[in-house]
């Protein structure tokens, strides 16, 4: 302190705030000097203190000014006062001193302004009367300790630091903390710092006790531990925190009749919702899902969100209680509701994965993983259902895994090409276009079919890669055979992933790429599945205006299959439906099937629309998809898939549908 003081005219105000603690222990360190008994002359002893008392007086005016702006009054003190009543009145944090019994021998003017009462209502009562009711026996607790010379930390609080001040000085006992609430006469309670030295030996040992206002610094790191440990938009628990409470579930499960069950919860459709209504939408969306599954929980259950429109929720499962599939019953039935948000009324749904967590478990990580596996089966199932974790589904997911490292590899190796098959116009039997297909040459299983890892490359997000390879590859394999004398028009059709067709510039980049490749935009045609274009709303339709101002056509794919709805021909800006191959394998032995291929064909040539039939396997299918109308075929019985080398073959022959003699190629 003497050091503190003699320098207090450099000292900032923001400096004392923060140097309570060096206050307090030098503070005490003085205090020990002025009173203890010492063996230096008696001339060194005062010179000293005629020296500290010059300090004092050219620094007074300093400690004034901050404790000013500390607001609470400094007076000068009494001329007659001693030395350590002058450090004790002018110290620039709430000073009380005690009997070892916590009765209030003095206080300074400090504390005065902060309990809100005068020195005569405080001196002779107990302390502890000052301390909140809740907090009041912790406190007597923390006294008891100082009594008996503790100088460790009380009931294991972070409050407590334990922290010695004693100097090697006699007189000063040691140093130790608590935080704690103080009522305040006629106020607001505020958070206080306590801190407390022993001062004195023997019979007249008194306590001597620092408090400051820590009611600012705790409610901002609340805050601050809020944000950290919250999400910002659902005000839930965020990935990280749901996690430790969910460690610490774990570790003090108790009885055998209790078990933990973790709900992951991931809504349906929330892509299509965010894409078609924009981000604002979406994050609308997710708060209100968060405010209906919270609505549904109990005192004690836990909700998080773990990430983008993913939730999870934990509670302990009793007997004769609430169970955890009753829960995610009512959640099911809960998201399954309208949402009306300001851009409109939104349907979502949710899939549900449930966990039940067997005894031993420690480690919440490894059982959110299972719960998110039992989720993804929900989804792939359809959706708006909940399935419960087993280890069957944890060997899928790991299947899926091994899936993705192997999609990667054969990227890396060239294991992917692009197989064509023809589309023939059924005026005159010849080849107008060629659709690309993506096939996998798996070093064990040999050539696989897009649907046997189409699914694999969209969860793994390959799917934009392998997409784009294969639209280059496909390009320059048309281009190819337009210069060995294939028409010159021959069109390339081809279907893209939903996350290709969302992408606001890859009607851009397709024409750039098929310019490069010296094909016309116009002789390309995306394909897009009615779902995708349907689901995808306003977004959707601008993709594909988008593509169609570049100059590029567009086909609805697998027509039928979808919504099932005729009015999304007049709705959507396409320029060929491509009738979905269940319809024509039924058409020789359902009247419904073969009405229904009618009513498309009229429907799409009142539209204007090209149509093409999709899996034709037999001759006869050529004469009733003739009869009804039909402009273009392909399928096993025109020609199955085949590698470039034999599209190359076929072109250059000239070859036209009548003239083909081979044997039908199944599978």
């Amino acid at each position: 302190m003497v050091g503190m003081v003699m320098s207090l005219d450099a000292v900032r105000l923001d400096e004392l705030r923060r140097s309570l603690t060096d206050v307090e222990r030098e503070l005490g360190s003085l205090v020990a000097f002025v009173e203890a008994p010492s063996a230096a002359p008696a001339s060194d002893v005062g010179g000293s203190l005629n020296q500290i008392a010059a300090d004092l007086g050219e620094t007074l005016q300093a400690v004034r000014t901050a404790m000013g702006a500390l607001s609470w009054p400094v007076e000068p003190p009494s001329p007659g006062g001693s030395r350590r009543e002058l450090l004790f009145d002018v110290a620039p944090d709430g000073l009380v001193e005690t009997t070892r019994s916590g009765v209030v021998r003095d206080v300074n003017r400090c504390a005065l302004a902060m309990f809100g009462v005068e020195r005569a209502q405080l001196v002779g009562t107990s302390l502890a009367d000052l301390v909140a009711a809740g907090d009041r026996r912790r406190f007597r607790r923390f006294l008891s300790s100082c009594r008996a010379d503790r100088r460790s930390g009380v009931d294991g609080r972070s409050g407590v630091d334990g922290r010695s001040g004693d100097d090697g000085r006699s007189g000063v006992d040691g140093c130790s903390g608590i935080d704690l609430r103080i009522r305040c006469e006629g106020g607001v309670p505020f958070d206080a710092a306590l801190h407390v030295a022993r001062v004195g030996q023997g019979g007249d040992a008194m306590l001597l006790w620092s408090v400051r206002n820590v009611s600012d610094r705790r409610q901002l790191v609340e805050q601050l531990t809020f944000h950290a440990t919250h999400d910002h938009l659902t005000m839930v628990a965020n990935r990280r925190h749901f996690l430790q409470i969910l460690t610490r579930r774990l570790r003090s499960r108790v009885g055998p009749d209790r078990s933990t069950v973790v709900l992951f919860i991931d809504l349906d459709r929330f892509k299509a919702v965010n894409d078609r209504l924009g981000h604002p939408a979406g994050d609308e969306l997710l708060a209100a899902a968060g405010e209906r599954v919270r609505s549904l929980l109990r005192d004690g259950d836990l909700l998080g969100r773990i990430g983008g429109d993913e939730f999870a929720v934990a509670l302990d499962d009793e007997p004769g209680g609430p169970n955890g599939a009753a829960l995610a019953d009512r959640i099911l039935v809960a998201l399954g509701a309208p949402f009306a948000l300001a851009e409109g009324i939104v349907h979502v749904g949710a899939s549900i994965g449930m966990v039940v967590v067997e005894p031993g478990r420690l480690r919440a990580e490894d059982v959110l993983r299972d719960a998110d596996i039992a989720m993804y089966a929900s989804k792939e199932a359809g959706g708006n259902r909940c399935t419960v974790f087993s280890v069957p589904l944890r060997a899928r997911a790991v299947a899926r895994v091994d899936a993705e490292a192997e999609l990667r590899m054969a990227l890396g190796n060239r294991q992917l090409a692009v197989h064509y098959q023809p589309v023939v116009d059924l005026e005159d039997g010849h080849v107008v276009a060629v659709e690309a297909l993506l096939r996998w040459h798996h070093p064990v299983r040999g050539v696989l079919a897009a649907s046997e890892f189409i699914d694999d490359l969209e969860n793994s997000g390959l799917i934009v890669a392998a997409g784009s390879w294969a639209l280059r590859r496909a390009m320059a394999d048309v281009r190819g055979w337009i210069d060995a004398g294939a028409p010159a028009g021959l069109g390339l059709l081809a279907n893209v992933s939903p996350r290709q067709f969302a992408d606001p510039e890859f009607a851009e980049a397709l024409v750039d790429e098929a310019l490069r490749a010296g094909l016309e935009p116009g002789q390309l045609c995306i394909e897009v599945t009615e779902r995708t274009a349907v689901e995808s709303g306003r977004r959707g339709v601008d993709a594909l205006r988008r593509l169609r101002l570049a100059g590029v056509q567009v086909a609805l794919d697998d027509f039928g299959t979808g919504y099932s709805s005729l009015a999304y021909l007049h709705d959507l800006p396409v320029d060929v439906v491509k009738i979905d191959q269940s319809f024509v394998g039924r058409l020789l032995v359902s009247r419904e099937d073969r009405l229904i291929v009618v009513a498309i064909v009229q429907l799409a040539r009142t539209l204007g629309l090209t149509t093409v039939a999709e899996g034709v396997e037999a001759v006869e299918h050529i004469g009733a998809l003739r009869a009804a109308g039909c402009d273009r075929v392909q399928g096993f019985y025109v020609w199955p898939p085949a590698p470039a080398e034999e599209l190359a073959a076929l072109l250059s022959s000239g070859w036209h549908l009548p003239m083909r003699r081979r044997a039908r190629v199944s599978g």
